[in-house]
């Protein structure tokens, strides 16, 4: 009987210890060591694809992506030789998307988050190029050379943008901002200056002709 006893009074104090001992490896895990060996829980995120090209369909392969979320958190990527890149992000919360590239005007989308689907969400972008361009020409279809366009914002600061044509009239010039309102002055000595207003976006490809004095 005492025996027995003994042996009853060692197996509660073993069944109280492991309790104590599963007790601490909670706090510190922070699950339930009955559960220890259960899957984790997925990532909360979805698989973004996709491809930039320009306004020819042309693939741009050094532009860069970036996902900005309302948590501070951001995520970069940037597209291969091919034009394509592939990022995964969270997906229930808000963001703001930046596409740039060289010599492109760059792109700014907000988004409320993403669904979260079996196979990959695609998100493509288009790039314009910064700049109209087009020719000065006289009275009679004849290029003229160096010829000066100058462009200045309706109610913009530092705005004021001027070239030269080359010797076959052609010019470019690049836009503060896709679709203001520009006052357009052309010189060249010889030919009545030439002023307009007028409204630009991005590759527009405006000729302008001048009348000689």
């Amino acid at each position: 009987m005492k025996k027995f006893l003994s042996i009853l009074v060692c197996g509660m104090i073993l069944a109280s210890f492991n309790q104590v001992e599963a007790s601490r490896f909670k706090d510190v895990m922070g699950y339930d060591v009955e559960f220890e060996h259960r899957a984790p829980i997925p990532d909360h995120s979805t698989h973004i694809v996709g491809k930039i090209t320009d306004s020819n369909g042309e693939l741009i392969d050094d532009a860069q992506i970036e996902f900005a979320f309302i948590d501070g958190r951001t995520f970069f990527a940037e597209a291969d030789y091919r034009g394509r890149y592939e990022i995964y992000v969270p997906s229930n919360l808000s963001c703001d998307i930046f596409v740039n590239s060289g010599g492109y005007r760059s792109i700014h989308q907000e988004r409320h988050g993403f669904s979260r689907d079996y196979y990959p969400t695609e998100l493509n972008f288009t790039l314009y190029h910064d700049w109209i361009s087009g020719k000065i020409l006289d009275e009679f279809d004849y290029p003229i050379e160096n010829a000066r366009i100058t462009i200045e914002q309706n109610g913009g600061e530092n705005s004021i943008r001027e070239n030269f044509t080359d010797f076959r009239g052609n010019y470019r010039i690049y836009l503060p901002e896709d679709g203001a309102s520009y006052f357009v002055e052309i010189y060249c000595p010889g030919y009545r200056i030439y002023r307009t207003q007028m409204r630009f976006r991005d590759e527009d490809v405006q000729n302008f002709r001048l009348s000689r004095e």
